[in-house]
Order: structure tokens, then sequence, then C-alpha cells
């Protein structure tokens, strides 16, 4: 009896087990073959749908779809967006609970962080098959913004304290990110010396695709620092009468966004209420409109209204031509498309006396877009690696007889990483009223959505509110509806 040669046995598994690396890589982190068609965009569009529907019934079912997402590999990510839906949906309980395990796995991150290329960015189970293998582990705004939201959260249920602790580790949160980050770039560039990669070639159109210009006075130098941080920590600093760092934290919040009115004037009413006329000059040449000299009234009530706009884009795949010896390689990249961009109206607020319009103070947009252009290097690197490697198995395989296999697996695994918290809000406007004491009507309008709201105010308080436009609801939080 004929038997097969002893190389028969040791070539035949090696192109079936490259390409089961690839699939399984795939797979990996909690991503099911769907994901891996689809990307995970394709998910949070049904999350999405279902907020902006104010079906109850499809938010329940979207709810209990995330129950086992929320024990998988990524789970921090389903963990924010299930925190985010049931704080939309009025579960404020459940969703603290949500953010609070989140942010204790970042927080494990952080206190493991001896984060090198090897073991993170650079991992051989990313290599063989795309940036979805890796589990998800955040962004610097993302992380920034849960502990935003957590406080937001604390803020309607009426917990100060529990809010101020929130924003002060979010405060944290910009500063860590922001060493994180530099830290990273710097094994990037080591691993692209070592592996002799030049990729000066492709920076230009990745610059061009990671462009801040459309959003003009809202653009971000960083994607780190997020002023309602720092807006939110002066509010509740001048809440507690602490004058000097309420003031403090408002300049930081009016540097990052000079244009915004109310941070200027909360800036402003600090200085007036501490008598410094010097700041009270500072503060007036940073922002041009004329600013109102008057101290902090513990005869009215001031009411802050946060404005939630939207959601946040969604990323896309874009395809970079490389050389590679005499191959033309292709790499597979997300990018936002800002097509059609628009940061939308302002939040119109009226009460008997007065009309407000509520400004801009965080573009997750830009944020979102500057993020991805601070990690293109690592991301880009990784996935020369990556095609590199793919490239040389598929010479393997073809030189085997199974290159139609490999070439499958290659175009199943073939897709850059779109993941990101995608219930979040595009942008976020503030503003302020003080009122006197007593009920209090207010009308909120937004492109053509209306929303009638009644608060209870007593004099030296200071009332939350937070509303957010779902398609065509405008959703109001902190306040009786009418």
């Amino acid at each position: 009896m004929k038997t097969r040669p002893r190389y028969w046995r040791q070539l035949l598994p090696l192109p079936f087990a490259a390409a089961a690396a690839l699939l399984l890589g795939a797979c990996a982190s909690g991503t099911n073959f769907a994901n891996a068609i689809t990307g995970y965009s394709g998910q949070a569009r049904n999350f999405r749908q279902a907020l902006t529907s104010a079906d109850q019934t499809a938010v329940e079912k979207e709810l209990r779809g995330l129950e086992e997402k929320c024990n998988s590999a990524d789970r921090i990510l389903y963990l924010q967006e299930r925190g985010r839906i049931r704080s939309l949906n009025g579960d404020l309980h459940g969703s603290i609970a949500d953010y609070q395990v989140a942010s204790d796995a970042f927080e494990n991150q952080r206190m493991k962080a001896v984060v090198s290329a090897s073991d993170t960015f650079f991992a051989a189970s990313s290599l063989a098959s795309n940036d979805m293998a890796i589990p998800y582990s955040g962004y610097g705004f993302e992380k920034v913004m849960l502990h935003n939201m957590q406080a937001l959260n604390y803020l309607l249920a009426g917990k100060d304290d529990f809010a101020r602790i929130e924003l002060n580790r979010a405060d944290v949160e910009q500063t860590f990110s922001l060493e994180q980050h530099a830290k990273l770039a710097q094994e990037a560039e080591k691993t692209r010396e070592k592996e002799q990669i030049q990729l000066s070639s492709s920076t230009s159109e990745l610059d061009k695709r990671s462009s801040q210009a459309v959003f003009g006075a809202t653009s971000v130098k960083n994607s780190f620092q997020n002023a309602l941080t720092f807006y939110l920590r002066g509010s509740l600093y001048e809440d507690s009468r602490d004058w000097d760092k309420a003031l403090i934290e408002y300049k930081k919040a009016l540097d990052l966004h000079p244009s915004n009115p109310f941070v200027a004037q909360a800036a402003m009413r600090m200085a007036v209420t501490l008598g410094d006329k010097r700041e009270q000059r500072n503060i007036n040449r940073l922002h041009p409109a004329k600013l109102r000299s008057e101290a902090k009234s513990d005869g009215k009530a001031r009411v802050v209204i946060v404005f939630e706009r939207g959601f946040v884009r969604e990323r896309s795949t874009f395809r970079l031509p490389f050389f590679w010896k005499d191959s033309l390689l292709q790499v597979a990249l997300p990018f936002y498309d800002l097509g059609g961009y628009s940061q939308g109206a302002s939040l119109e607020l009226a009460t008997g006396t007065e009309t407000v319009d509520a400004a801009t103070i965080s573009n997750l947009d830009a944020m979102a877009v500057q993020s991805l252009k601070e990690a293109y290097p690592m991301i880009l690197l990784r996935q020369l690696l990556r095609l590199i490697a793919k490239h040389k198995m598929q010479e393997k395989a073809d030189e085997q007889g199974f290159g139609v296999l490999m070439k499958i697996a290659n175009v199943v695994t073939d897709r850059a990483d779109d993941r990101n918290w995608l219930t979040l809000p595009g942008t976020v406007q503030v503003a302020e009223l003080v009122l006197p004491p007593g009920r209090q009507e207010l009308n909120l309008r937004y492109m053509g959505l209306y929303q009638y709201a009644s608060v209870e105010l007593r004099a030296g308080e200071t009332k939350y509110i937070v509303a957010t436009q779902l398609g065509q609801r405008l959703l109001l939080r902190g306040a009786e509806t009418k």
C-alpha cells in the first residue's frame, strides 16, 4: 500500500493553519463573524436607531443583546454603550453601574501600564489578522467623556460630591492619556526603525483625511483636553463658594473655547466676585464680546443647560497604496468621512424675560478625528507589518497550491478597526440662565424641535438640566416636561 511522503503531512497543515489563524483572529475579543463583514459600526447603528425611534421595545431589545457582549473581551466598549443607552432611557442607577465597571477596567489598564509596542500595539495576535483582534482599550477622548457622562449622571441624581470626584478623574485622565500617547509614539518609531519601514510617503494622504478644517472655530489641537470637564469643575467649585478654584477651571475651559460666551461670563463673574481687576482685563482680552461686570448673586438661582447634539461620526475604511519590494500592496485604514459635515444650529432657550442660544464647548467629532490622526503612525505601522506578513504567507500558499484559501482568509480579515463609542453626542453645547427663585418655565427649541419644561428653583441654587437631540426627538433630563 502506498503512503504519502512524510513532507506532505508537514506541508498540508500550514496553509490551513495560517488561514485559520487569520479567521479566528478576526473573531477574537468578542467579535463575531457579522462584525468581520459589517464592522462594529453596523452594530452601533442598531443602538442609535433604537434611541432615535423612541420605541421602548427596540431599546429593551438592544439592552438584552448587550448582556453577553458586556462580558466579552470588548466589554469596556459595550459597557459604555449600554451605560449611555440606560442613561438616555431614564435608568440612572443602571447607567452609573455600567460606567463604574468600565471606569474600573480602564483603571486596571492604567495600573498595569507597562505598555510596550510588543505586548499591545504590535501584538502577534493583531499582526495575524486585523486590529479587531486587539481587545478594545478606548481612546483618550472617550475615557475623559466616560467620566464627564458619569458626572452628569450624578448631577442629575443630585449627588454633587460624586460628580466632583468623576470630574477630578477626568482631569487626571487627560494628563495620563497625553503621556501615554507620547510613550506609544516613541515605541512605534523604534519598531519602524527596526523593521526599516518608510512612512513619509503616506503622511500627506493621512493628514488630508484627518484635517480639522471643517470644524472651524471648534477645531481641536489635541484629543485629550475637554473643555466640558473644566467648565463643570468650575461650576461645582462655584457652587461650593470656592471662587479661586472656580476661576482657574473656567479659565482652562475658556482657553480651549475662547468664543464661548457662557464660559467667558462665568470666568468674569468669578473675577468680579474676587475683585481681581487684572483677571477681568485678561478675560476681556480673551473673549471679544462685551461681558457683564457683575458678581455672583446669592439671591438668585443659576440654571446650567448641557445640550448633546446627535451622535458622533462613525468610521469608514480607505485603502492606502504601499510599495514593498517589487509589489504594490494596499493597507486598510480607518478614517472619518466628513463630507457634508455640519455642526448644526444652537439650542435656543427662552424664559419669560430673555432668550439665549447655547454655545459649543466640546466638539467630539473633532476630537474623534484628531484622536485618529494622533494614532495613525501606530496604526499604519501595525497594518504594514501585518500586510507584509500576509503577503509572505500568500506567496507560500501559492507555492503549495492553497493560494485561493489564503486569499479568502485575507479578504475576510482585511478591514480597518471602526470601533468607537458611537452613542456619544457629536457636539456638546452649554448655556446658563440666572433666574429668580420659584417655579420657572423654559422653552427649548432646536431646528424645528420643541420641548417645554418647568423647574422649581431656590435662591443660591444651581440646577443642572441635560437636553439631548436624538433624530427628531428632543429629550430632557433634570426638569419636568410638559
